[in-house]
């Protein structure tokens, strides 16, 4: 009887794992309060760091000379799996604008099986803006441990993001492609990760209301997404819709240079939710 569940054990923590680096390095798990409350349209977005995760080209479209992030979330219902990101961003020359940016991701999940899978992205950005046209590029440094009474193991491994974005008038439009070259090597496999690539636009409809559209091509299927935005001097709101039923919301707060942020998305088919709060310093 012992020798089943030991084997069960082994066979859960192997799929468990398995899943787990997936998610993080599938770039479609993103970090943040706006990731939820815009439902991950932001491929072609203004809004500050977050985007980045999306396009790095939208680095060039920051609005400050430095930004300062950090944000805290869970997922699914269970509080030890958590998403930790923090990083800074900044525009260190004028002509032509050069932006770069430093975050770290981390995911703990510690579960009742007894294991710690600690997942991390160390990430460089770079970005050029020239008039109306950016381009970035996310450099991006993989580590992974997992540690149990079973099973030991470390994984390492590097990625690249790359990404354009053009503004005309009241729309900006972006392109990006996620995992251009991305991999994750330990003793016991080598994983590489296909390409996502996306495609989205930003509209300023009206004086405080601005519109998102995304459609993003994961290597299984397209999703696409649309988010409306309603900003006021020191709060905005958002809400948003994707093809994977995936309701989100979300509330932003400013004080002074200061931003508080909240965002939920749930997705009532599957009955997981996912809720983050994150702050923000601009100057």
């Amino acid at each position: 009887m012992v020798k089943y569940i030991i084997l069960i054990l082994l066979f859960t923590i192997n799929i468990l794992w398995s899943e787990n680096i997936k998610g993080l390095y599938d770039e479609f798990f993103k970090p943040g309060a706006e990731s939820k409350g815009f439902v991950n349209s932001l491929i072609a977005s203004d809004d500050g760091f977050i985007t980045i995760f999306y396009n790095p080209a939208n680095i060039g479209l920051m609005q400050n000379k430095i930004e300062f992030y950090f944000s805290q979330e869970n997922h699914f219902l269970i509080n030890e799996i958590s998403h930790l990101t923090t990083g800074l961003i900044f525009n260190y020359y004028n002509l032509p604008a050069l932006y770069a940016g430093l975050s770290w991701r981390k995911l703990n999940f510690v579960e009742a099986v007894g294991y710690e899978d600690n997942e991390n992205i160390l990430m460089a950005t770079t970005g050029i803006k020239i008039h109306s046209l950016c381009f970035g590029v996310n450099w991006k440094y993989f580590y992974s441990s997992l540690n149990s009474i079973f099973i030991q193991s470390i994984s390492r491994g590097y990625g690249i993001d790359t990404g354009i974005n053009y503004s005309f008038k009241r729309i900006i439009f972006g392109v990006s492609i996620l995992n251009l070259y991305a991999n994750l090597n330990s003793d016991e496999k080598k994983i590489k990760y296909k390409s996502h690539f996306g495609i989205g636009a930003k509209y300023f409809f009206l004086k405080n209301l601005f519109i998102y559209a995304t459609i993003y091509k994961s290597p299984v299927k397209y999703i696409f997404s649309t988010a409306f935005n309603y900003k006021l001097k020191y709060i905005s709101f958002s809400t948003g819709i994707s093809s994977k039923k995936e309701i989100g919301l979300g509330i932003y707060l400013l004080i002074n240079k200061f931003f508080i942020k909240y965002g939920y998305s749930l997705q009532p088919d599957e009955n997981i939710n996912k809720n983050s709060i994150s702050f923000l310093f601009q100057m």
